[in-house]
């Protein structure tokens, strides 16, 4: 490859630098109608369109005379015809020193002030063989005809059109022996027997023509009665001669051949020795077809040699496995390149292949964003091997990134392939039973992601919890979406592995606050030596200690002498004001302490010497542990702290699932819970000094009931007061397990808890274990509403608790204020199976009011605001295009909430 890099080299040198070699170029200037005295000497003086070629031969007359200069000429916008009769045989000619630019608007002082000229943006200055009658038929055989150049003759920014070369070959440009140097040009819609575009032939000496920032589009090769070759490109060496011809940034595509070979290019060593190296270098071939093989690119060796090399190409809807064909040669030498998968007749170890197309549209060539080919070129190229610029005029080295396959470079950043990491404090592999790790995945903001993992799991979400209470491999992947295009995945493997310290342990968390964290833990087997443990702020261990406090009950209870108990205080560190999750585990073991772990939000002291942080109660909760159902209205009331300065307390909860909120003022939380799992809540309050403390609760969201839960069920609803609703229930069939109740007035659930308190007389009546009694908090739309007529059910079943109906009468509490809190009311009005449902709201004068329409799942269908509520708010919520079922309409304030259920049949 070192010496294909030196030639590509003193390519850009001829490139780029021929037009700073010499100073102030002489300029021929020629434009459409012509101006003054058309002696070609301004554009104010321009000679007119017919005499384009006098103005080529005139600058070569002066290069002739004044050999020292650069001699240019400047065509301005317009089409130029290489005559004004119906002579077939004339064509426009090139001469050596000569170099001639298109494309100006025809005021210009400078070539850096010419217009743009892209493959977008073709040139405004047309060269065309369209002479005589309309039609092709009579049309010029070549539009330009070469002999003998050499690469001081340029052709730079036209557009070359109508050759009609019938029997013979180049319709567009006939090079012969020639070394031209072609930029910036559009061949199109030419067509020839050989060569509909373009044919360069090697045969009385060598030729290197250079072919640079050009376009060859829907050219053909046909001749009636007989076959045609390369409908784009047509490259023949033959007498002993050498041809080199070389393509770069060239775009070959829609060309055609009928009953012939090559479609986009032809390659023919031929008779006595011909030597042909035809040079691709990131050129793009697309769409190209034929009547037979080779429907891009034919290589045919009748004698002497053919060698191609291709670099950085992009070939794609060629024809498949007939895109390119080698007939007498082995092999195509091509690196850096990408094919359909089809293709065969390469060789080369560092081409990629691909199943779907890597552009934008079948009409537009640039780059999609997932794109194989992009940064997937030669990483030796440089701006001294590949240039500066593309085939669309953009940065060929985008945010001087590799280069990309193809004529277009891609002018952004490609797709991303998700990066999947765990928190830089976990080091693999991961001992069984940590808590709470959790994979994080980047680099795929702008787009939409997808990871996938063992057990077929599977999301969408930039966290992924890992489950550890198994040892195992486990292998995570993700990918990242843009419309149709999807990255490479992203993937890491974790693993989980058993802890090296082993015995018969056991232990528990008994309490945690922003004072300290405290529990108990010992090994069976070695009764009086204590164990250490480790300390965890979710799956990072952030300190270990040893456990070995006196505590009578241990003693009593058989933990061996007692010495068994720990209190760890809580750092600073951890009174940052954001949620912690503590637990334990045995030191180097996977046995993790019961009844962790515990959320804290705890912040630094700043309060008055003396202030003592607010008291956590005992229990949390007025009914534990906490249970609700995707789905189903939810409530519960959180027992207050206490102060022990006496100050008013201002209360949080973190940790809350999506549809459910807390009222800080009143601490209940409601609403209707639209995700499953189980979260640890960490309840915290702070007193009028700034003091905080923090416990935790678990609160567990079971998925919505997708079928009817079945069993032996027995239980009653004993007592219905206005603190709590108690009972008890069962299942026969499942003695020991627990399950979930629910309460509610015909259509209206008013919430739910699991029945999984211990009551002896249960126990001793039979009632498997005992732990089948419940208590649920009556909520606060049951108070001071009037009258409520309770049932009782299993959740998700039809068994309904006996001695349900009971009547529930609550009055309003007793206010401490004077002022007047009124009761957020909801009345459905008329029949909701029509268009809409109207309602009719009270108790929220002057205030904002958020009506919700959602379905069992909880997610939102319909969403209404009302700024300022008038005394009877009315609201419509259309139903009309929703299927028949269950829906729930959510109707709050900032501190009440109301949920009805709307069945439409």
């Amino acid at each position: 490859m070192k010496s294909f890099l030196q030639i590509y080299f003193w390519l850009l040198v001829l490139l780029f630098g021929t037009q700073s070699a010499f100073s102030q170029p002489t300029v021929f200037y020629v434009t459409q109608n012509g101006a003054g005295s058309r002696d070609g000497s301004s554009w104010q003086h321009a000679y007119d369109g017919s005499k384009l070629q006098t103005a080529i031969d005139s600058a070569s007359a002066y290069w002739q005379a004044n050999q020292e200069k650069v001699v240019q000429v400047w065509v301005a916008q317009g089409i130029y015809k290489p005559t004004t009769g119906t002579d077939r045989f004339i064509s426009f000619t090139m001469k050596d020193h000569v170099a001639i630019y298109g494309g100006f608007v025809g005021n210009e002082n400078a070539l850096s002030a010419r217009p743009p000229i892209t493959l977008s943006m073709p040139s405004s200055t047309t060269l065309s063989g369209d002479i005589g009658e309309p039609g092709i038929a009579d049309n010029s055989f070549h539009v330009l005809f070469n002999a003998s150049l050499t690469s001081t003759a340029v052709l730079d920014g036209f557009l070359i059109t109508g050759g009609n070369s019938d029997g013979g070959g180049g319709g567009g440009i006939y090079n012969s022996d020639s070394s031209p140097i072609i930029r910036n040009c559009c061949f199109l819609n030419n067509k020839a027997r050989n060569g509909g575009g373009l044919l360069n032939i090697s045969k009385a000496k060598d030729s290197d023509p250079d072919f640079i920032n050009c376009s060859f589009i829907a050219n053909r090769a046909e001749w009636a009665g007989y076959s045609g070759s390369g409908g784009g490109v047509y490259n023949l060496s033959e007498d002993n001669s050498s041809g080199s011809p070389r393509f770069i940034n060239c775009e070959i595509s829609g060309n055609s051949v009928t009953e012939g070979m090559g479609g986009g290019m032809m390659n023919i060593s031929g008779n006595n020795d011909g030597k042909l190296h035809p040079w691709l270098i990131n050129c793009t071939f697309v769409n190209n077809s034929g009547d037979m093989r080779g429907k891009a690119i034919y290589n045919f060796k009748a004698r002497g040699t053919l060698n191609l090399t291709v670099v950085n190409c992009l070939f794609w809807n060629n024809g498949g496995e007939n895109s390119i064909y080698n007939d007498n040669i082995t092999t195509v030498t091509a690196q850096y390149s990408l094919f359909d998968d089809t293709v065969t007749g390469l060789e080369g170890n560092t081409n990629l292949t691909t199943t779907t197309s890597p552009f934008v549209s079948d009409t537009d060539r640039q780059l999609r964003t997932c794109s194989p080919a992009i940064n997937a070129g030669d990483p030796a190229s440089t701006t001294a091997t590949s240039g500066t610029t593309d085939l669309a005029g953009s940065p060929r080295f985008y945010n001087n990134g590799r280069i990309d396959i193809g004529a277009l470079e891609f002018q952004g950043s490609p797709l991303p392939i998700p990066v999947l990491s765990l928190p830089p404090s976990i080091t693999l592999p991961i001992i069984q039973n940590t808590p709470l790790v959790s994979l994080t995945i980047t680099g795929c903001e702008t787009g939409n992601l997808r990871w996938s993992g063992p057990n077929n799991t599977s999301g969408t979400g930039t966290s992924i919890a890992i489950p550890t209470s198994a040892t195992a491999t486990l292998v995570y992947s993700a990918t990242c979406s843009i419309g149709s295009c999807v990255s490479d995945p992203g993937s890491v493997t974790v693993s989980i592995v058993p802890g090296l310290v082993s015995g018969s342990f056991d232990g528990y968390v008994n309490g945690a606050d922003c004072g300290s964290f405290r529990g108990w833990a010992w090994d069976r087997n070695k009764a009086n030596t204590p164990v250490s443990i480790d300390i965890l702020d979710g799956p990072t261990v952030i300190t270990m200690m040893l456990a070995d406090v006196f505590r009578q009950d241990l003693q009593t209870a058989g933990k061996g002498n007692g010495k068994h108990a720990f209190s760890f205080p809580i750092p600073e560190s951890l009174k940052d004001g954001l949620p912690h999750q503590l637990s334990a585990r045995v030191a180097g073991s996977s046995f993790m302490l019961k009844d962790s772990p515990k959320n804290l939000i705890c912040q630094s002291s700043t309060t008055p010497e003396g202030n003592k942080p607010p008291v956590a109660p005992t229990p949390t909760v007025l009914v534990a542990p906490l249970a609700a159902q995707v789905g189903v209205p939810f409530s519960a009331t959180l027992v207050a702290f206490t102060d022990p300065e006496s100050g008013s307390l201002t209360y949080g909860l973190s940790g809350l699932p999506a549809g459910l909120t807390i009222n800080s003022a009143s601490r209940v939380i409601g609403g209707t819970p639209t995700e499953a799992g189980s979260f640890v809540l960490a309840y915290s309050a702070t007193d009028p000094a700034g003091a905080t403390n923090s416990v935790s609760f678990v609160l567990t969201v079971t998925a919505a009931a997708t079928t009817t839960v079945t069993g032996n069920f027995e239980g009653y609803l004993d007592k219905v007061e206005c603190g709590t609703i108690r009972g008890w229930v069962w299942d026969r069939n499942q003695p020991n397990a627990p399950v979930t109740v629910e309460f509610y007035t015909g259509s209206t659930v008013w919430g739910s808890t699991v029945a999984n308190l211990y009551r002896v007389d249960l126990k001793n009546a039979g009632k498997g274990n005992g732990f089948h009694a419940y208590s649920f908090a009556v909520p606060a739309s049951l108070i001071g509403t009037g009258t409520h007529v309770l049932y009782g059910r299993v959740q998700g079943s039809s068994y309904v608790l006996k001695d349900s109906g009971k009547p529930l009468t609550c009055p309003s509490p007793v206010r401490l204020s004077a002022e007047d809190v009124r009761e957020l009311t909801v009345t459905v009005l008329g029949n909701p199976v029509s268009e809409q449902v109207e309602l009719e709201i009270r108790g929220a004068e002057g205030q904002a009011l958020r009506v919700v329409l959602t379905n069992s799942l909880g997610h939102i269908v319909s969403e209404h605001r009302i700024e300022k509520a008038s005394v009877v708010q009315k609201q419509s919520v259309g139903i009309s295009t929703l299927p028949a079922g269950m829906w729930f309409l959510n109707v709050s304030t900032a501190d009440q909430t109301r949920t009805l259920k709307v069945v439409k049949p």
